[in-house]
């Protein structure tokens, strides 16, 4: 009867204000046995107490994986997946709670869901983030950004259940819609090299530069770098479409004049084009003029970010001996007028033994007297990759 919702309501208010509340309070609803009628209620046709309940198990979900794997026991996910195939039918409210709902249930990843939950979840996905309400839209983006923060199987769910169109048009929105996509884009090119390759497929380069130059947000750029990294980290074709889409220069700007997390993600993209790129791909960083950037980076205290621009330094010195040995005078000319000589010198001080003994290395290599006739000969092919070990 009305009588009976008008009570049940107010009963899923209260259990939802106690499992807003801390993890212990949300375990003692639980223990209490509140889950199981709260998700047959998600279900009512009384829409604003499915509402109402779904929103408190959300909140349930939300709390750690084992209280999400309890909420799918009393089938939590049979729930999401009815509602959402009522989407068109629910008013924006409960579908702005069904998509945090769906968040929620993706969000813990010590373990993440079970592979075939996330599968079914993923279908759900395509539907949500296609939703006209923006909010609606930029929680289905961040679930699918949690999905996509694991293995191979489950950054697959994200390229099989068509949503990377949807995520791809949100880099030309606002902030608060980039971030979300930006993560699913770099998760999916952390995968093996054919999910590197739909990122590339999407045309995704095509979007950095006018995004970097858009957005203010000092995140944004660093997630940029990071995704950049991540797919140079891949074939050689994939750094060539890096290259090609002139996405370096903006890279090497940020490693000279970044904030420190922005600098630490695009020393990692010139390094992994340094260790992965052909000769004539590490020698476009001279033309991007590099080296300022280089120079400037080993006045830094961070020993990764150290190990990074020696090590980018050092195949680029290397590479230009091998292929182009009359640019070596101007190269460490350049390193010289930037101070890098200098700052390897201080390096050669360092406790970390990499950083001392890639400093060490440069040094003896290539700024020492006599070191003219003794230049590391590594093949002419400019379009053979070159392996060094570091």
């Amino acid at each position: 009867s009305c009588q009976d919702d008008k009570v049940r309501f107010e009963a899923a208010w209260a259990i939802t204000n106690v499992v807003s509340g801390t993890p212990e309070q949300t375990l003692a609803a639980v223990e209490a046995g509140a889950t199981l009628p709260l998700v047959q209620l998600t279900l009512s046709p009384n829409p604003a107490l499915a509402e109402q309940a779904l929103w408190a198990v959300a909140n349930i979900t939300g709390d750690s994986a084992q209280l999400r794997d309890f909420v799918i026991q009393c089938g939590g996910v049979d729930a999401l997946m009815t509602l959402v195939d009522r989407l068109d039918k629910l008013d924006v409210s409960c579908a702005r709670t069904l998509a945090w709902g769906f968040s929620n249930m993706c969000r813990h990843k010590n373990p993440h869901a079970p592979l075939p939950i996330l599968e079914r979840l993923s279908k759900g996905l395509a539907k949500l983030i296609a939703h006209p309400d923006k909010q609606v839209r930029q929680d289905a983006c961040w679930a699918v950004s949690y999905l996509t923060d694991g293995p191979d199987e489950q950054i697959t769910l994200a390229k099989t259940s068509g949503v990377l169109p949807y995520v791809l048009e949100f880099l030309r929105d606002s902030d608060a819609m980039v971030a979300p996509a930006l993560r699913v884009l770099g998760n999916m090119s952390t995968g093996n090299d054919e999910l590197t390759q739909c990122v590339v497929d999407l045309k995704t380069l095509d979007e950095i530069i006018p995004l970097s130059e858009r957005s203010k947000s000092t995140t944004v750029v660093k997630e940029c770098c990071w995704l950049i990294s991540n797919i140079i980290a891949g074939t050689n074709s994939q750094i060539q479409a890096v290259i090609d889409a002139g996405i370096m220069p903006f890279v090497i700007e940020v490693l000279r004049t970044g904030d420190f997390k922005c600098q630490f993600e695009a020393s990692w993209a010139v390094a992994n084009l340094a260790q992965g790129g052909t000769a004539a791909q590490i020698l476009t960083l001279l033309q991007d003029n590099a080296i300022p950037a280089l120079c400037s980076a080993l006045k830094q205290s961070n020993i990764d970010l150290l190990n990074n621009a020696l090590e980018t330094l050092y195949a680029l010195l290397n590479t230009v001996s091998a292929c182009c040995p009359d640019r070596l005078d101007e190269v460490r000319e350049a390193v010289e007028e930037n101070d890098g000589l200098d700052h390897l010198e201080r390096l050669q001080e360092s406790e970390s033994d990499k950083v001392y003994s890639t400093a060490y290395r440069i040094i003896s290599d290539y700024f020492s007297e006599g070191d003219g006739e003794e230049y590391q000969k590594t093949g002419d092919d400019e379009n053979e990759p070159v392996q060094y070990s570091f």
